[in-house]
C-alpha cells in the first residue's frame, strides 16, 4: 500500500529525506511540502513536482527543522 508523504521543512537536511522517499517510491509518494521560506518552498515544490500546501489525504508527515524554525506558520 502506497503512503502519501508531506514534508514540513525544506532546509539542508531535507535533501536526505527527499532522496529516501524517492528510493522507496514503490511504497511512498511525496505529495506536499511546506517551509517558512517561500523562495525555498517554491523551489522544492517545482523540483519535486508537488503542491506546496498540505493536502487532506496525508498518511505520513515529516516535520523537519530546528528550534528557531518552529515559531511561524507554513
Amino acid at each position: 500500500m502506497e503512503k502519501n508523504i508531506a514534508v514540513v521543512g525544506c532546509g539542508r537536511i531535507s535533501k536526505k529525506h527527499f532522496e529516501s522517499i524517492k528510493s522507496h517510491s514503490s511504497n511512498l509518494e511525496l505529495v506536499a511540502v511546506c517551509d517558512l521560506d517561500k523562495k525555498v518552498l517554491l523551489s522544492h515544490s517545482k523540483k519535486y513536482n508537488v503542491t506546496y500546501t498540505l493536502e487532506p489525504n496525508i498518511d505520513v508527515l515529516f516535520i523537519i527543522g530546528n528550534e528557531f524554525s518552529r515559531t511561524g506558520e507554513c
